[in-house]
């Protein structure tokens, strides 16, 4: 007669389907992870568009910023502007040329309440008619007006995309 052993029940010393750690702080291990990676990609996405930006030729450029003003908001109606609009555009002309500055560069007059002026897409300078109220002198206007122009200058247009949906 052969012996056969007997079985006796009894839990394996090693369970791989349970966790040694609290579930919470597994929870949290893995949300801080997902939370580091998506700041990392977040970082170094920023940095590929500024190459690109840096690196990209004015042809490039040039048909990127038609996409991107077909998508602009419209301010107001070109070509609908006054002897303040030809005034500010002659300063942008001047500001142009004396900041060896090659790229369009075209003043639109916005009547607003709102003193700003802002540049979109395409090398347009928008100046909200409030902002002629503000300013003091002419010097005052070509700083504000120079600051924009360095935003054109900068491709701050075409960085922001990083930020905006």
């Amino acid at each position: 007669m052969t012996h056969r052993p007997t079985y006796q029940p009894s839990l394996p010393s090693q369970n791989d389907n349970v966790s040694d750690t609290h579930p919470l702080k597994d929870f949290l291990s893995i949300l801080f992870k997902l939370a580091l990676l998506g700041l990392l990609a977040f970082f170094l996405l920023g940095l590929l568009v500024d190459t690109v930006v840096d690196r990209m030729d004015a042809s490039t450029e040039a048909s990127l910023t038609r996409l991107l003003a077909d998508k602009a908001p419209e301010v107001a109606a070109p070509g609908q502007g006054d002897a303040r609009e030809a005034r500010l555009q002659a300063l942008v002309d001047s500001l142009r040329s004396c900041a060896r500055f090659t790229g369009p560069a075209t003043l639109r007059l916005t009547e607003s309440t709102v003193p700003n002026a802002v540049v979109l897409p395409g090398g347009n300078i928008y100046v909200f008619s409030a902002l002629l109220g503000h300013v003091q002198s002419e010097n005052g206007l070509a700083f504000v007006l120079a600051h924009e122009m360095a935003h054109l200058s900068h491709r701050d247009h075409l960085r922001a995309r990083r930020w905006s949906r």
